[in-house]
């Protein structure tokens, strides 16, 4: 329970520190963290912008896939990776469900 309180605050901590750029710009540093082996970097971009709502709303269906994707590759925990990606996937199908489908088949 007392590492909830540390979760939450490190998650503040990423939102502010990435507020100032994109949600594209975050998506293309998650996936460039990734590429180098930064696993924990990786996850903290893709954690802060599925906790900034405005942030999330704004990503194209082929950044959510990419997230989702992320998640399902590099998540610790299976079940809360799990939930990210579909959250992710949920959000790409609502925006444009071709995209999802063409991303899915490459």
């Amino acid at each position: 329970m007392r590492y909830i309180h540390l979760i939450i605050i490190a998650l503040a901590a990423i939102v502010a520190a990435c507020a100032d750029k994109s949600p594209s710009t975050r998506v293309a540093d998650a996936v460039a963290a990734r590429q180098m082996g930064d696993n924990a970097e990786c996850l903290a971009l893709c954690d802060g912008l599925l906790a900034d709502s405005a942030a999330f709303n704004e990503l194209t269906a082929n950044e959510l896939c990419t997230v989702a994707e992320i998640y399902a590759t590099v998540g610790n925990d299976p079940e809360t990776a799990d939930a990210q990606a579909t959250r992710c996937i949920h959000r790409a199908r609502t925006i444009a469900p071709d995209s999802v489908t063409a991303f899915l088949l490459e």
